[in-house]
């Protein structure tokens, strides 16, 4: 196995050196999708350096540069080769040199560039063929992998974060840390559905990850996927789970079932700090008279005394209508 993942290392290498070398008599690949055109224009996130990101904008001389440092063989300079051809569109030469730099220089910028490249010309499946290998030949150099990330993060760049720590949860090493990454990304962005894919991939294999659980908690009930919340939340129970937005969602879930019993035993069974939120109390309440107005409410009202911002919201509620009024009476006053 070492040596196969040797000999595909070796090919690749000296494949991009000899393309690199015959370039001059490729026919430039330039695309036709003018708004891709235009991205690579105005993009301004190519490094030229570790802290330097390229700044020519005088888009009549890329051209010009571009012939300017073909045939060096420096560093800087077949970078500044490749950026260059880049903006005037011409991507397979770009790409051939990025991927020449990758192979020949230890540094991550040359990654970055190659995958600002791949980002902007919409080639995202070649794009994760190409980290598949990369991550597999740098494997135990998990903070170089990780230090890529990080750079993209740093720069806004957080869709390609996303193609690159999508790779990344392939592997077993990083794939609970990509997949937590990526499901907080996608909760972040309100994209419960993707971020759903993540956690339950989490929970395939550590069954009580209590973030995953708490997440999709809460993507079930934004699915109104009741019985599946409860799931979730009842193994939080168990696992000692204490979250105000926790409880929140539980309670909601048990509610919009119908568990009018358990919630309100589940709630009585809160510290009274922890009961003392006015959600938590207006699903108490809601419960009782949903359920069986002889219970004792007047239990409830004491923790409603305790926020009286809280209690006049909820008791506002109940005035609003004389059926309502009569129940506030009735219940909240004792009489």
């Amino acid at each position: 196995m070492k040596e196969l993942k040797w000999l595909i290392k070796l090919v690749i290498k000296i494949t991009s050196i000899f393309i690199f070398n015959c370039s001059a008599i490729l026919k430039p690949n330039i695309f036709s999708n003018l708004e891709i055109v235009e991205s690579l224009e105005r993009d301004s996130l190519f490094y030229i350096s570790d802290k330097e990101f390229f700044k020519d904008n005088n888009s009549q001389l890329f051209e010009d540069n571009m012939k300017k440092y073909k045939n060096l063989k420096n560093e800087n300079e077949v970078n500044l080769y490749a950026i260059y051809s880049a903006k005037n569109s011409h991507i397979e030469e770009s790409e051939i040199s990025f991927l020449y730099l990758i192979d020949n220089y230890n540094k991550d910028i040359y990654l970055l560039n190659y995958i600002r490249l791949k980002y902007l010309t919409e080639e995202f499946d070649s794009l994760r063929e190409y980290l598949k290998l990369y991550i597999n030949n740098n494997i135990n150099n998990k903070s170089t992998l990780q230090k890529i990330s990080t750079k993209l993060k740093e720069n806004n760049r957080f869709e390609e974060n996303t193609i690159y720590m999508g790779v990344l949860s392939s592997f077993p090493i990083f794939e609970k840390e990509a997949s937590n990454e990526l499901g907080e990304y996608f909760i972040s962005i309100g994209d419960y559905s993707n971020a759903k894919v993540f956690y339950e991939k989490i929970l395939n294999s550590y069954s009580y990850d209590i973030k995953a659980l708490d997440y999709l908690l809460l993507i079930s009930n934004s699915e109104e996927k009741w019985q599946n919340s409860i799931l979730y939340g009842n193994v939080l129970r168990k696992e000692g789970y204490k979250n105000k937005e926790f409880y929140q969602n539980l309670s909601k879930a048990y509610y919009e079932n119908g568990d009018y019993f358990i919630l309100i035993n589940f709630l009585k069974g809160l510290s009274d700090d922890e009961k003392n939120d006015r959600m938590l109390l207006t699903y108490w309440r809601n419960s009782i008279l949903s359920n069986d107005i002889s219970d004792n409410v007047l239990y409830l009202n004491k923790f409603l005394i305790k926020n009286e911002n809280d209690k006049r919201d909820i008791d506002l509620e109940f005035s609003l209508s004389e059926e309502g009024n009569s129940i506030y009476k009735r219940v909240f006053k004792g009489y």
